[in-house]
């Protein structure tokens, strides 16, 4: 329902089963969406960080990259301007400006095990499967030039956080999008 007293219970509910942050939608409307990407779209920042929080002390190494990389697929995704959102919840959180939340992932990417190699701005392999956006690409393509300034310098964060910045000359991968296929970040901002 989207109120402090609905949030306030999933919390409550994640905290105390943190495996049930894994479970997504399925069906044609809205698959592949998680607790992570609703948080993100409705901009609850502090419970999303909290979640992440959870998860990250909670789950295994696969229940995390199944959690943060999982790719919302649903026909409802495939409008503007969801079609440009990235798909999973790394970039969700880019699309809604979640520096904070982008920052608690990075941070429990350092301190959790199972954090480890989840989080890649970079890596191919977890790019939008629609429209082949890496978390930089989404952040061009919706415009907000304080995400991509966060993305490339990573502010606030130690220099040992510099390998994780995203690579500004990174290319888009393929998806069913196939006119936004291998761009840079530049090529998608001119498109």
């Amino acid at each position: 329902a989207n109120t402090e007293a609905s949030l306030g219970l999933a919390l409550d509910i994640y905290q105390a089963m943190p495996s049930l942050l894994t479970q997504y939608h399925t069906g044609k409307i809205f698959t592949g969406e998680n607790p992570l990407h609703i948080l993100a779209v409705n901009s609850r920042e502090d419970v999303l960080c909290e979640c992440i929080v959870v998860a990250a002390n909670n789950l295994t190494n696969e229940q995390c990259r199944g959690l943060f990389l999982k790719q919302a697929t649903g026909i409802f995704f495939s409008d503007e301007p969801m079609a440009y959102y990235g798909s999973t919840p790394v970039a969700y959180a880019v699309a809604f400006s979640l520096q904070r939340a982008l920052t608690t992932m990075l941070v429990m990417s350092k301190e959790c095990s199972a954090m480890r190699g989840v989080i890649d701005f970079n890596d191919p392999h977890n790019a939008c499967k629609h429209s082949g956006f890496l978390p930089l690409h989404v952040a061009v393509a919706n415009s907000l030039t304080s995400m991509v300034n966060f993305l490339l310098d990573l502010p606030g964060l130690t220099i040992e956080y510099d390998d994780m910045r995203a690579n500004p000359n990174a290319l888009t991968a393929f998806g069913t999008l196939n006119a936004l296929s291998l761009l840079s970040p530049l090529q998608v901002a001119c498109k």
